[in-house]
């Protein structure tokens, strides 16, 4: 008989890049951190460096790579890369700024909002779920760190809550912080 592990699954946001204070649209644009966002790095591996990591999993983009980087000083383990972890592709409105942009719409479930060559929220949630579900299917770590963007914190919290639009919307966690989930 196989025996199920209870799986934690620790998701950190990125540290702050130039564009997170200029509040402009990073989505699948490659921008690294800022000195700040190296400090929220350091800062949060401090505060988890007690806790057993099995594995880091990172999205492939610069800010959360380096943020995966620099917690694992503290864990010296491979960090594997993912591309289901990466923002979701705002299309022709990366490097827009926020104010300039339906932001709440873009994240409507229910709104089916398409901008030119962006990635449709319907397929970024799934492409999210396909990653989770087989990291549960797998259950070969007790305790993962996945390192990525706020819009894939989105779909995660998605995932383990089903939400309405308003909560999606809602739920931004803070550069260099991190939340736990049982997988």
């Amino acid at each position: 008989m196989c025996e199920v592990m209870s799986m934690k699954l620790y998701f950190v946001r990125h540290g702050q890049t130039e564009w997170n204070v200029e509040k402009r649209i990073q989505g699948s644009v490659d921008q690294p951190l800022n000195e700040k966002g190296e400090s929220q790095a350091r800062e949060l591996a401090e505060k988890i460096k007690d806790i057993k990591i099995d594995k880091i999993i990172s999205s492939p983009l610069k800010r959360a790579y380096r943020t995966a980087e620099i917690i694992n000083e503290k864990f010296n383990l491979d960090i594997e890369t993912d591309t289901r972890l990466a923002e979701r592709n705002y299309g022709v409105n990366e490097g827009e700024y926020t104010k300039d942009f339906a932001y709440n719409d873009f994240w409507s479930y229910t709104k089916h909002v398409s901008v030119e060559e962006a990635e449709e929220i319907e397929e970024f949630f799934q492409r999210v779920n396909e990653f989770l579900s087989e990291l549960k299917n797998k259950n070969e770590y007790e305790n993962i760190l996945l390192v990525a963007h706020n819009g894939v914190g989105r779909a995660i919290n998605y995932y383990f809550n089903d939400m309405t639009d308003e909560e999606i919307i809602k739920f931004i966690l803070p550069n260099g912080e991190a939340v736990e989930y049982e997988l």
